[in-house]
């Protein structure tokens, strides 16, 4: 009688088991098809590549990890991403020129003027590096000047200019335009935050600035030395433009591609009452000629059809769009990688950074 019992029991659990789904774990030979499944959907071996963003907590560090998380979920399953930290546009080039292994699997977060002054060998580089391509744009931005007194371009005469820092991309690229204005002024390379205070102490005339582009109708934003200034000062700030015959003379005189922007008076911090035309710059990715081209068409199309979450992650990439992400500074065609000019050619979009924005 228990053996009978015990028999029915077992019956029981066994037919519960086979019903609820208790099955026997399954073997390597059932597991394989799933595996292989996988793999034809990749259609591609897994290429691991990496994103050289700028230093920690600026905007090229935020973008380059929101570029690396953007590949990650919306780009195709073989391909995976990381980013990096690094000081800037002018380490990343320097960091990769040399080393063919790396230079066939990273992403470079370049600035104009990183790019120009590389292929020129000046400033931070002591040759020439040339054959770094572009695939597309990550911020568009003018500089302009800022001051307490309404004053013309000419005005500046014998005037002290705060440009930036010493040694500052920024600085570099307005002795440029400054040495050719056509008169002379005074340099003070200083911080912008130290070249706010002067400014209120009456111990400069003006200080620069530098507007970034963050999408239709909206504002530009400024250091945020100069957004103090016009909170303190508001109603007593004037916006300088820099004539675009001076930066046509300076491009001329250096070689280095560079190129007048005018930003809406809409778009200044309801201080400008007219347009202000400045030096643009673009910031860029850029890969060298040996990553894959379908890895490059990956890596573009992702970036793309994507382009307006990059302001979902942070107010760093507001400007972000599909129409922005052809806004390359290039002085030729031929900087732009061959498979991003077929891209943006096939779906008709220009390339190149515009002499206006439209607000």
């Amino acid at each position: 009688m228990n053996n009978s019992w015990f028999t029915r029991a077992l019956v029981a659990i066994l037919i519960a088991g086979l019903t609820c789904g208790w099955a026997a774990p399954k073997t390597a030979e059932a597991a394989e098809p799933a595996a292989s499944a996988k793999a034809a959907a990749k259609g591609h071996e897994d290429v691991s590549i990496e994103i050289l963003g700028a230093g920690q907590g600026g905007r090229g560090y935020i973008l380059a990890h929101i570029f690396a998380d953007v590949i990650n979920k919306y780009g195709p399953p073989w391909l995976h991403a990381t980013s990096m930290a690094t000081r800037g546009g002018v380490e990343n080039i320097l960091l990769t020129y040399k080393d063919k292994k790396r230079r066939a699997k990273t992403v470079l977060y370049t600035p104009d003027t990183a790019l120009f002054s590389a292929e020129l060998g000046k400033w931070d580089f002591k040759e020439k590096i040339t054959g770094l391509k572009l695939i597309g744009a990550v911020s568009v931005g003018s500089t302009f000047f800022v001051t307490l007194k309404p004053m013309k371009w000419s005005d500046l005469q014998g005037k002290k200019v705060v440009t930036d820092k010493a040694g500052s991309a920024k600085a570099n690229y307005l002795h440029d335009v400054l040495a050719n204005a056509g008169f002379p002024v005074t340099e003070q390379k200083i911080t912008l935050g130290q070249g706010k205070d002067a400014l209120l102490a009456g111990m400069t005339d003006v200080i620069s600035d530098f507007g970034v582009y963050t999408g239709k109708g909206k504002n530009i934003s400024c250091y945020p030395a100069v957004e103090e200034l016009l909170f303190q000062k508001k109603g007593q700030v004037s916006f300088l433009t820099i004539p675009r015959d001076v930066i046509e003379r300076a491009n001329k005189a250096t070689g280095m591609g560079y190129r007048y922007l005018e930003l809406p008076p809409e778009a200044l911090l309801g201080v400008a009452k007219e347009p202000v035309g400045g030096l643009g710059a673009s910031v860029m990715w850029g890969m060298w000629p040996e990553m894959p081209d379908d890895v490059v068409e990956a890596i573009l199309k992702t970036y793309y059809e994507n382009a307006e979450k990059f302001r979902e992650y942070n107010s760093a990439g507001a400007g972000v769009d599909k129409e922005t992400v052809a806004w390359m500074n290039f002085k030729t065609p031929e900087q732009v990688h061959p498979v991003a000019r077929k891209f943006y050619e096939e779906k008709k979009i220009k390339m190149g950074m515009p002499e206006k924005i439209k607000f």
